[in-house]
């Protein structure tokens, strides 16, 4: 399930719930829907459009509420061999960074790259680690791979067995809300996550304002 808070950034929200620009639409929220806004919090996002604290709350009731309803989702992400082969690749070949300032230019810790591209602080995962892919969201909310030692607290584990050593692939509930029975695989040379379709969240409650 989802999390909504006052706190919460909107592109979040819209990444990991897109049936919610519906919601968003329904209470004059349009932009909120628009993939070149959001990156303020829903708090904020709502003062701008003068939206006071009571209507707020009624909107993340409504969005908690049709976020509930929705049928759901496999609690799984799949790997093509294929694309199990080229992420055994690139550790072995390349390597890949597992730390980086978090300031670092080259986005390293949510980016599998080649070792060229490596910041001066970043550190490479060898095969000999058998790192985990994780399934996150990056900084501006796209959902990427990112090979570390261990899984974050709380991911669940899927591990792929058709390769030797066996492939260990992490992600949150909150990533399985969205993406849960979708499947990693190779696409014009690279890894992508074959995203399912959002659905609908069905009726919505329109404000007055």
């Amino acid at each position: 399930m989802i999390s909504i808070t006052p706190s919460t950034p909107v592109a979040r929200i819209h990444a990991l719930f897109p049936e919610s620009a519906e919601i968003f639409a329904a209470y004059g929220l349009h932009c909120f829907g628009c993939s070149m806004e959001g990156k303020e919090s829903l708090a904020e996002g709502c003062a701008i459009h003068k939206m006071n604290k009571e209507l707020m709350e009624e909107l993340i009731d409504d969005l908690l509420t049709a976020a509930k309803k929705l049928e759901p989702r496999p609690k799984s992400i799949a790997i093509t061999d294929a694309a199990a082969l080229e992420v055994q690749r690139i550790v072995e070949e390349a390597g890949v960074n597992k730390d980086c300032h978090p300031e670092c230019p080259n986005n390293c810790r949510t980016s599998i790259h080649s070792t060229n591209t490596q910041c001066d602080n970043c550190l490479g995962v060898s095969k000999d680690d058998n790192p985990t892919l994780r399934v996150v969201l990056d900084r501006n909310y796209q959902f990427c791979l990112e090979l570390t030692e261990q899984p974050e607290e709380g991911e669940r584990m899927f591990e792929h067995t058709e390769i030797d050593p066996p492939l260990c692939i992490a992600a949150s509930e909150e990533i399985l809300f969205r993406i849960g029975g979708s499947t990693i695989d190779i696409v014009n040379g690279r890894l992508k996550i074959n995203l399912p379709e959002p659905q609908s969240p069905g009726s919505t409650k329109c404000c007055n304002s």
